[in-house]
């Protein structure tokens, strides 16, 4: 194993390292605020978000742990939260209008961010990490 090849797997590690706690604040602060305000949230939202945030919390803690079915399941998590979140866009300009431009700017970027942990998840040299 040559320098740059030990350089880039410590690159990739700390890239995996800091999505597995993004994802890990991000779903647990999720979590939390659909305790609080489910005024947006149409009610099958609130159910997923109840089964899909803890679920993303233990799949990161096995992120951590370099284990290939947790990778996969970040990756599926995150493609349903795309669907989710235009569902969450269309149900905001029906019944919350005056909250619907706030609603977009988040789901805006939940959107671009699901769909980097989504890119950087698949990439050939995070991909071996998981082997």
């Amino acid at each position: 194993m040559g320098i740059e090849e030990i350089k880039d797997n410590k690159r990739n590690l700390i890239g995996v390292m800091f999505f597995a706690w993004s994802i890990i604040i991000i779903a647990s602060f999720s979590f939390y605020y659909n305790q609080i305000d489910d005024e947006i949230n149409s009610s099958p939202s609130v159910i997923f978000y109840n089964i899909i945030c803890p679920v993303s919390v233990v799949a990161a803690f096995f992120l951590l742990r370099l284990k290939n079915w947790a990778r996969i399941s970040i990756i599926i998590i995150n493609l349903l939260l795309v669907f989710e979140n235009i569902i969450t866009i269309s149900y905001a300009l029906i019944h919350a209008p005056e909250r619907s431009v706030e609603t977009m700017v988040i789901v805006f970027l939940v959107i671009i961010y699901t769909f980097t942990i989504i890119y950087y998840f698949n990439r050939p040299k995070v991909k071996a990490l998981f082997k």
